[in-house]
């Protein structure tokens, strides 16, 4: 094998590596804004079904209708402290793929 043959060989594998990492940031910037949209459509659905339990209508429903609209803003705020956690380790995941295509081109 020639010297310029090993350079182009390696030429080529850096680039690969490049696209990957460039890959893996478009996939992880993707998943971030995801769940940036799955926070705001659930803190949306806990803010209007809170609203309606302060309604008139609201008063005059049975005890056990209360009971399930408690249990279900329960369900949505342990469904939105789950999404904020996921959202701060899929920022972080986003800065180690930024950290790995910075490394790509610098080994190109």
């Amino acid at each position: 094998m020639k010297a310029r043959e090993c350079w182009n060989i390696l030429l080529s594998k850096a680039q690969r590596q490049l696209q990957d990492a460039q890959a893996g940031l478009a996939r992880a910037q993707q998943t971030h804004q995801s769940l940036e949209q799955s926070l705001s459509r659930i803190e949306q659905l806990y803010s209007d079904y809170r609203a309606q339990a302060h309604t008139p209508a609201a008063a005059q429903q049975g005890m056990h209708d209360a009971l399930n609209q408690r249990q279900f803003l329960a369900q949505l705020d342990q469904l939105r402290t789950r999404l904020s956690d996921e959202l701060q380790k899929s920022a972080q995941a986003c800065q180690q793929q930024r950290l790995a295509l910075i490394e790509a081109e610098r080994a190109r």
